[in-house]
């Protein structure tokens, strides 16, 4: 299970290592099909055409002095849910790279869409949630995955009045639906042994072990202890 960037990390290691990928779970993922108007549509609704223009002008590439307070005044706040409180309090906790930041923009960590191509490499059967209020990874791109899929079964979950980080903002439907999804996975109790190159200490035993066990009740388990 991997969120925003990260899903589009899992996304490439489910493609090319599929033996090691039983199933797959996407959250407020990067990556999906879509468009800087389709992320712009969804500030808009909420706070007119002032969010929808300072958006366009920060995630379009303008990252200059005005812009940027534009961005922080009308459409950060915007980035989560209208449920999920004060995102800004939260980004003023949080250490920004802006050099990373800026390197990640400009491609420096290679392509951020899915292709086709790629999307069908993926052929283990794959959750995906999404928040009807995420302007980052809108989801209208999420409901738009199960047709460039098809190669495995997808399943898109979108949740309202929700934003960018859904298991975050909606934890119980969040793992309420991860465990529909993990008790109806065909086989999901085998599991091929792997082995890492020159481990004597019995972790991949042990990793396993635990994948031999039902998972639904594991997640079950957690939440309720």
């Amino acid at each position: 299970m991997r969120s925003s960037s990260g899903g589009r990390v899992a996304i490439e290691c489910a493609a090319g290592h599929p033996d090691l990928v039983a199933s797959l779970v996407l959250e407020s993922t990067l990556g999906v099909p879509t468009s800087l108007d389709e992320s712009l549509e969804v500030f808009e609704p909420r706070r007119g055409q002032v969010a929808r223009d300072a958006a366009a002008r920060y995630l379009g590439g303008d990252t200059s002095p005005s812009a940027a307070r534009a961005w922080a005044d009308h459409g950060l706040p915007l980035y989560a849910g209208a449920s999920d409180g004060d995102i800004a309090a939260r980004r003023a906790r949080a250490l920004i790279n802006d050099e990373v930041q800026a390197h990640f923009r400009a491609g420096g960590c290679g392509p951020a869409e899915v292709t086709a191509a790629l999307a069908t490499a993926v052929t283990c059967p794959t959750l995906v949630l999404a928040g009807e209020d995420d302007p980052v990874s809108p989801a209208a791109a999420a409901r738009r995955l199960p047709a460039i899929r098809t190669s495995t079964a997808t399943q898109v979950e979108v949740l309202a009045g929700v934003g960018h980080g859904v298991f975050r903002q909606a934890s119980q439907k969040s793992f309420d639906a991860l465990r529909t999804f993990l008790r109806d996975i065909p086989g999901r109790a085998t599991r091929r042994r792997w082995t890492p190159p020159g481990d004597h200490l019995g972790v991949a035993a042990n990793v396993t072990e635990v994948l031999r066990h039902d998972t639904t009740g594991l997640f079950s388990g957690f939440l309720e202890g």
